[in-house]
């Protein structure tokens, strides 16, 4: 993606680099998001962490948008479940979390990398906050365990391997 330039003048330079960020919509950039610059925000005498937000609107208005259906919350309890892979030079994170989506079916709520781990000479491991909730049911141990082997069965088929006892 192309770097944000904007006629508003919003100067990047106030944005701290590892916590701002473009958005787009629909492969369109439409805005800049981030936490300003500590150097910024010590000589403007600004709280800690502020962060400041430029969008488009008239960009954003007329950029086509599907129209977005709520639904109603599950009634049943969520699982939350931890899953540590471990996953060579050519399988990326995205991938990843696309095995875990699809082994997770329609139970998957939420989906979190939490953290990555990396040791000299090993292959990275990536470790997942995955909280699953059925819209019908209480999900019972075999539920979990047939899930849980879903999303093992396929990581693994692409190329991840399951590291200890998550």
């Amino acid at each position: 993606q192309p770097a944000p330039s904007f006629a508003s003048g919003f100067n990047l330079s106030l944005l701290h680099p590892g916590r701002s960020c473009a958005l787009y919509l629909k492969g369109k950039l439409i805005g800049i998001v981030g936490e300003i610059n500590p150097r910024t925000i010590s000589n403007l005498g600004l709280f800690d962490h502020t962060c400041a937000l430029e969008i488009d609107l008239e960009a954003l208005a007329t950029t086509a948008r599907e129209t977005f259906r709520a639904s109603s919350p599950s009634l049943y309890p969520s699982v939350k479940q931890d899953f540590s892979f471990e996953t060579g030079n050519k399988m990326s994170c995205a991938e990843l979390e696309e095995c875990i989506r699809e082994g997770a079916g329609e139970t998957l709520e939420d989906l979190e990398l939490f953290d990555v781990y990396k040791e000299e000479g090993e292959n990275p491991s990536l470790t997942f906050s995955v909280r699953l909730r059925s819209k019908e049911k209480t999900l019972d141990s075999q539920d979990i365990t047939k899930i849980r082997d879903s999303i093992i069965s396929i990581a693994q088929a692409a190329g991840a391997r399951l590291k200890g006892n998550c």
